[in-house]
């Protein structure tokens, strides 16, 4: 949560480098559950994109350098070395970007290959509350699936049962993840972000994150820090939303606070409340 909010502001800041893809999903392809860069899914990204810009009016040379992106992003095959190939329009002094939220999810041995791919590293975690994040988990994916006025009539039941089946209460083992990626990233390497503060105080956040990268602010004109972004569709969750996963929402919290995440700290009370 949060991570496109903070791809749209830091996009054109002249400190970093961004891919025409937001989200490569090298790492999780390689050690996560399962392969978000087949072949047919690199050469759809392509053809989107090639319809995107006919639509613009496409004009040169950006299209070339963005065709010829899409190119080694199709060509492959999926290597490091594919990997690495795709940062390379980057300048010495820029950070190359990967803004891919699922690389949160990987294992043990991925967290070492990131460590082994480059000299320095940064690394932004964002949290949001494990059941607020839950929800809203569920109606993105329900809604990208174009099923998301099933939601209204599905019994708490039935909603567990979508959870479990896609496996979308995994994405807030904050705790567990953390604990993977410090055994490879240094801890002043890792900034952790509360997703409430990007709601509340937007700008801060935004500054905090400059800071940490050592970057110069992002133009002011790119800065309409209070405009939300990829917002899920509004739908009340059902009573006893989130209590079959109390114990899991409260394990993983424990590990954050263990790791001196201090701001996780009232969200035990939300489900010692409801025991």
């Amino acid at each position: 949560p949060g991570t496109t909010w903070l791809y749209q502001h830091l996009a054109s800041n002249p400190d970093l480098w961004f891919s025409p893809e937001k989200e490569l999903n090298y790492f999780f392809s390689r050690y996560g559950a399962f392969n978000r860069l087949t072949t047919d899914i690199r050469a759809d990204n392509q053809t989107r994109f090639l319809e995107r810009a006919k639509k613009r009016g496409a004009t040169c040379p950006a299209f070339e350098a963005k065709a010829e992106w899409y190119r080694r992003f199709t060509d492959g095959p999926v290597s490091a070395h594919w990997y690495r190939s795709l940062f390379r329009d980057a300048r010495d002094d820029q950070w190359a970007c990967d803004f891919s939220p699922s690389t949160a999810l990987i294992s043990s041995r991925g967290w070492a290959a990131i460590a082994r791919m480059a000299t320095e590293q940064r690394f932004i975690y964002v949290l949001r509350e494990p059941e607020e994040r839950l929800w809203s988990h569920v109606k993105f994916h329900i809604a990208h699936m174009g099923r998301f006025d099933d939601l209204a009539g599905m019994n708490l039941t039935e909603i567990n049962d979508f959870i479990d089946r896609y496996d979308l209460a995994t994405n807030g083992d904050y705790g567990s993840t953390l604990t993977r990626m410090g055994k490879h990233a240094p801890r002043q390497n890792i900034i952790i972000l509360n997703y409430r503060d990007i709601i509340e105080a937007p700008d801060d956040v935004l500054r905090r994150v400059e800071k940490f990268l050592g970057i110069q602010p992002t133009p002011p004109e790119n800065r309409p820090v209070n405009k939300r972004i990829n917002v899920s569709r509004t739908l009340q969750k059902p009573p006893g939303f989130g209590d079959a996963y109390r114990g899991r929402f409260t394990a993983e919290t424990q590990k954050l606070l263990k790791l001196g995440v201090e701001f996780a700290r009232p969200w035990l009370s939300l489900y010692d409340d409801r025991s």
